[in-house]
């Protein structure tokens, strides 16, 4: 055998009623893992604001991130990006 399963059902499937509660509840522990980030935005006009991101979530949420982490640009691979001319207020 070339390697390992993972046991993925490391928890029991939630019922109806848990499930937009317990899907909220891993997605905020998703955010908050500081380990797990694999994209950090830069923002300001000095860059000196930065925020650490998920790309996947930034996909699912706009269009924009989801173009530019789906093609051939630049921006797909690299674990920094500038965005020029947007503060984190926004």
């Amino acid at each position: 055998s070339r390697g390992t399963l993972l046991d993925l059902q490391d928890i029991e499937p939630p019922t109806k009623d848990e499930d937009s509660a317990l899907l909220e509840e891993h997605m905020r522990r998703l955010l908050s893992d500081k380990d797990s980030y694999d994209v950090v935005l830069a923002t300001g006009s000095e860059s000196q604001e930065e925020v650490g991101a998920h790309k996947c979530v930034l996909a699912s949420r706009s269009a924009y991130f989801r173009a530019l982490f789906s093609s051939e640009f630049r921006e797909r691979s690299q674990r920094r990006l500038l965005l020029e001319d947007i503060s984190q207020e926004q």
